[in-house]
């Protein structure tokens, strides 16, 4: 059980596989990990480290320079780093954290518990000759904190992250002039947009005001405080300043205009495809959108398709659906959601009584997003269009949507194309395809199916009169499921396209002939396609 879970994680965070692990190859923590997913690649380290695989883990130091360890030596006390108890069970009162070896990896490690630790008082950051002190009390119960160029790292940023989490008193924070880089922003700014809602107090962060924000009616532009007639655009802001005016955007019920997005109020449907794809960060375009869209009872079609929203951008989306009761259609074709974004999305899915249309393909799923997806599947019965296409599913997150489409009765449109899909899942979706009776179109084409999978896919069409259109093709199914075909097609009389091409299927062949004299016979309009 333990292997098995290893391997899943690893997988996920990493293209080193398990197996090649214990051969001594090399681990790498992505710079993409969260500081709270990080704590899962070092649980798979430490359980290879007992099971005394030989190895080496790459862990980055403060000048973002790759740092080789041996797995098997993480637990030699003279690497502080091998064993994070180090940070929380100290009795030092102050921690230099400039020290070349406490990187971004460790950091997002050990800042938690580093923080946690009742003994240690203050921190020192800061890659310049002079480090600055950050008293760990005075911070917590701060008002301001003006640490702007200070020569701060992502290192320093993701140790700050973590502190400003207790900063509940804070109303100023300027961390301008520094170097903190997209891994330092993307961690400020899940601080920043943390259910939680840390620091609940700001109102200026790098000299953009809450008030301005609050006051505006159109905002193009943001004065920023320091600099005369200085102003910054909204869709160039860094990740921590989007989250920031994210936080106040969505409460501004007077603004009709942010960054030249404007919104229709009354529509029915707001066409936004590929209107954010410029903004250096997505996160106050989408709580604009969805704070409008919570307002707009007239609304029934959002599409947001080809926007990269990313991670941050699907967790603000799963923040504001439960707002969206009249939705009708959910388009987000193409945003990269990852397994997180669009698992998080999918939570919210329940709240969503009226949707009828979902369209999530090219969003980088996953088995992980699948399996969350899956569970969400059963609360949507009234679903009528499902699209899932290109999102590496493969067998096992096909075989967990199939498991939840029993619950979606209403369903008239399924495409699940470009999924590397094998025999395996196309079984498993055949048994669940075929109790929906209301069902018109399904696409499976792209993927791995052999004739075992054909076969069961062709006896859904016995089971499903209303099927018009069935894509297979691109598979594997060849002659030997071709013949599964020419006996099912003689009882589809609703059947207008059966698409079998690029299947290894040779139109002269004598399967293929009898499966275009079955159409002829039972359903002339059929057009087949090999």
């Amino acid at each position: 059980a333990n292997e098995g879970y290893v391997r899943r994680v690893q997988t996920w965070f990493s293209s080193v596989a398990w197996e090649s692990l214990v051969d001594g190859s090399l681990l790498a923590i992505p710079p993409a990990i969260t500081a709270a997913l990080a704590p899962h690649v070092w649980d798979c380290v430490c359980l290879s480290r007992q099971l005394r695989v030989k190895g080496k883990i790459q862990m980055r130091n403060r000048k973002n320079e790759p740092m080789d360890v041996d797995i098997e030596f993480l637990d030699n006390d003279e690497w502080e780093h091998g064993s994070l108890k180090h940070y929380r069970n100290s009795a030092d009162s102050s921690r230099d954290l400039t020290q070349m070896s406490f990187g971004p990896d460790v950091a997002k490690l050990a800042a938690p518990l580093l923080l946690a630790n009742t003994f240690l008082l203050s921190l020192k950051i800061g890659n310049g000759r002079e480090p600055v002190k950050v008293d760990i009390a005075e911070a917590r119960a701060a008002t301001e904190i003006n640490l702007s160029a200070k020569e701060l790292c992502p290192t320093d940023a993701i140790v700050l992250s973590h502190l400003l989490t207790s900063c509940s008193a804070l109303t100023r924070l300027d961390l301008r002039g520094n170097n903190i880089g997209d891994e330092g922003e993307r961690e400020l700014a899940a601080t920043i947009m943390a259910p939680t809602r840390s620091m609940p107090a700001l109102t200026c962060l790098n000299g953009l005001k809450a008030s301005d924000i609050m006051e505006a009616t159109e905002l193009e532009e943001l004065e920023e405080e320091g600099f005369d007639f200085r102003k910054r655009h909204v869709s160039s802001l860094s990740a921590s300043e989007a989250a920031f005016l994210s936080r106040f955007v969505g409460q501004n019920t007077r603004l009709v205009s942010l960054g030249g997005l404007s919104l229709k109020e009354g529509a029915t449907k707001w066409n936004l495809k590929s209107r954010m794809v410029e903004w250096q960060t997505k996160h106050a375009a989408v709580a604009f959108v969805l704070s409008r869209a919570g307002r707009c009872p007239t609304l029934l079609d959002i599409y947001l398709r080809e926007n990269n929203l990313g991670l941050g951008g699907g967790a603000l989306l799963a923040e504001w659906l439960p707002n969206l009761g009249n939705l009708q259609t959910l388009d987000l074709y193409n945003n990269n959601l990852g397994a997180e974004g669009s698992g998080a999305l999918a939570l919210q899915l329940k709240h969503l009584t009226t949707l009828q249309r979902l369209q999530l393909s090219c969003n980088q799923m996953g088995v992980e997003g699948c399996a969350v997806l899956g569970m969400a599947l059963r609360t949507t019965p009234q679903l009528t269009k499902l699209f899932l296409s290109n999102n590496d599913v493969g067998d096992l997150g096909s075989t967990a949507i199939a498991a939840a489409l029993s619950h979606v009765q209403g369903l008239r449109v399924f495409q699940l194309s470009s999924n590397a899909i094998g025999s395996a899942g196309a079984v498993a979706l055949s048994h669940a395809l075929s109790s929906l009776h209301s069902l018109k179109e399904i696409s499976l084409s792209r993927n791995l199916i052999g004739a075992e999978g054909g076969a069961a896919l062709a006896q859904v069409m016995q089971h499903t009169l209303s099927l018009n259109t069935l894509d297979l093709g691109y598979n594997q199914i060849a002659e030997p499921g071709c013949w599964y075909f020419a006996r099912s097609v003689t009882v589809l009389s609703q059947l207008k396209q059966l698409c079998l091409e690029e299947n290894g299927i040779k139109s002269d062949w004598e399967a293929a002939r009898a499966l275009y004299k079955a159409a002829g016979e039972y359903n002339k309009n059929c057009w087949i396609r090999f």
